[in-house]
């Protein structure tokens, strides 16, 4: 070995038939990773090496941006030895963790796009990796990842020279798949696998430490799968990160194939039907942002024509929630047309396909208004935003009573915004009058419980259903409880809307100190607790307008 190895070199892994060491090579400009195989009769191994590196041309040939492959150099055959070249970084996944150093979520979620990529691509050529762990993911200057691959399972098991079925477990430990690790404490140290999902399990536990930064030891074992679920569910705020991993951390039997992963990544895990609208339309897709299993919901957004879009599927709705999805739909689309002087409507995305009800996509904006009290700290510019958005919030409730719709979920949270653009959303609860209608009976109640009106509140402890007449007061009582949470900065009302309580809590907003006292008295005026007490939207905004 000296008569060709340079006095500078590292051994950083060993395995009984090869070392792996690091040099400095100035050719290259940084380090140099080679792999040196010793036998004792090289040409009985000779077909495993030369099918290595037909497997390292290949995979060097299918390097780019979109996968974590490594360069390869060359390849040196000598009597006894061969060395194998590729390119090295000396900091990985593993730095950042041991250094509790954290990575952009932005690279992170891209890098682990690349690391699955790329085992797609060895699984097309029947490889697969077999030990991942945040010490095999070098991460360059620039914060792209390389996966190291000291030796592929399948060679693995032809360079031990082992004639069982299935394959050498040779993993560490901290990252085995749940079902490897069983085999490895019950004394089996090979076998039949899906190699693919362990692969999967592997880099979802990678992540997941690298985003939390928290201990993972002993989190892979079968009967602990439940509380690292949890622990996703609870750690992870991203919720398109969150997702993923909750497919990926999982059991065998449920997780996620390489394919699956890659899909769901690039929003397009959809029946045929959404792909081709989605791709008609030139969307294209971001993030998972949301996922109910029991409903069979996963919301998607979407990047449209330059506008932003938030985009509902529902896998096989029931009949009920075929005919409300349908009818939200069109309560979208007949707001969308209608001229309007707030400009607070929805654009909406028409899906021209024979079931509408499967997909509804319509503008997304940014942020709740709840997020206002957080992310406006100077007071004098908080209270200048609430001052220029309560008119365009009366007069957009008022056109909705003009024509017969009322919202029926007023809150923070359906109404969100940006730096350019404030709009109401949450339009699942709506509801329509049929012309020549005044009254609906035997309405189910469906307002969020702290912001719905205090005569609704008490029929909903009750469980009974109510009567819904036109005009009527509750979606004023709803508004002036979200404009007096948000002028009040307050954290909890969940007792506001009580009968008991009304009274008191006007009298607390009374005392606020406000730049427009009118916009406090408007409030309490919406916060009476009789309803016949209260305005109607169109006497709250002819009572602005005539103020202009």
């Amino acid at each position: 070995m000296n008569s060709f190895y340079p006095s500078n070199f590292i051994r950083i892994y060993s395995h009984p038939k090869f070392t792996v060491y690091v040099c400095q090579e100035t050719r290259s400009n940084g380090a140099i990773l080679k792999k040196l195989y010793n036998f004792e009769n090289l040409e009985e191994n000779l077909q495993i090496i030369l099918k290595e590196i037909e497997l390292n041309n290949k995979l060097k040939s299918n390097a780019s941006p979109d996968n974590c492959f490594l360069s390869y150099f060359e390849s040196q055959i000598f009597d006894q030895s061969v060395i194998l070249s590729y390119e090295y970084y000396t900091q990985t996944l593993f730095t950042y963790i041991s250094n509790n150093q954290t990575i952009p979520l932005k690279i992170l979620i891209k890098g682990t796009e690349n690391l699955l990529n790329s085992l797609q691509s060895l699984k097309s050529l029947n490889y697969y990796h077999g030990n991942i762990t945040p010490n095999a993911i070098m991460i360059t200057p620039n914060q792209s990842f390389k996966l190291k691959c000291f030796v592929p399972c399948e060679l693995e098991k032809q360079l031990l020279n082992i004639s069982f079925q299935g394959y050498v477990i040779n993993g560490s430990r901290a990252y085995l798949a749940p079902e490897l690790l069983d085999k490895l404490e019950n004394g089996i140290e090979f076998g039949e696998f899906e190699k693919d999902k362990a692969d999967v399990f592997s880099v979802g536990l990678c992540i997941f430490h690298a985003v939390t930064l928290k201990p993972i030891f002993g989190k892979n074992y079968k009967e602990k799968n439940k509380a690292l679920l949890n622990d996703v569910e609870t750690l992870i705020e991203d919720h398109g990160l969150k997702g993923l991993l909750k497919n990926m951390l999982c059991l065998c039997e449920n997780r996620y194939s390489f394919t699956e992963c890659l899909l769901y990544l690039n929003g397009s895990a959809f029946k045929n039907s959404e792909k081709i609208f989605l791709k008609s339309v030139g969307a294209h897709v971001d993030r998972l942002e949301y996922e109910n299993p029991e409903k069979k919901l996963e919301v998607w957004t979407a990047d449209v024509n330059s506008i932003r879009y938030i985009f509902r599927i529902y896998d096989s709705p029931n009949p009920e929630l075929l005919e409300s999805l349908n009818y939200e739909y069109e309560i979208l689309v007949i707001l969308e047309k209608k001229e309007s002087t707030s400009n607070l409507y929805l654009n909406t995305y028409p899906y021209p396909y024979d079931k509408p009800n499967k997909i509804i996509m319509h503008e997304f904006i940014d942020y709740p208004l709840e997020d206002l009290k957080k992310n406006i700290n100077d007071n004098s510019q908080y209270y200048k935003y609430i001052i220029e958005i309560f008119p365009k919030l009366i007069n957009f409730f008022f056109e909705l009573e003009d024509i017969g719709i009322y919202h029926r979920d007023i809150c923070l949270k359906n109404i969100r915004y940006n730096k350019d653009k404030l709009k109401v959303t949450g339009y699942s609860s709506a509801i329509k009058f049929p012309e020549g209608v005044t009254c609906l009976s035997n309405q189910k109640i469906i307002t969020s419980v702290n912001y719905m009106a205090p005569e609704l509140k008490e029929k909903y402890k009750n469980k009974e259903k109510y009567e819904l007449k036109k005009p009527n007061n509750h979606d004023v009582f709803s508004l002036g409880i979200t404009l007096a949470e948000l002028i009040s900065r307050s954290e909890n009302i969940s007792e506001w809307n009580d009968y008991m309580n009304t009274n008191s809590v006007i009298s607390y907003i009374r005392s606020l100190t406000f730049p427009e006292p009118e916009i406090i008295t408007n409030i309490c005026w919406m916060l009476s607790p009789e309803p016949e007490d209260r305005p109607t939207f169109k006497r709250l905004n002819q009572s602005l307008t005539k103020k202009k």
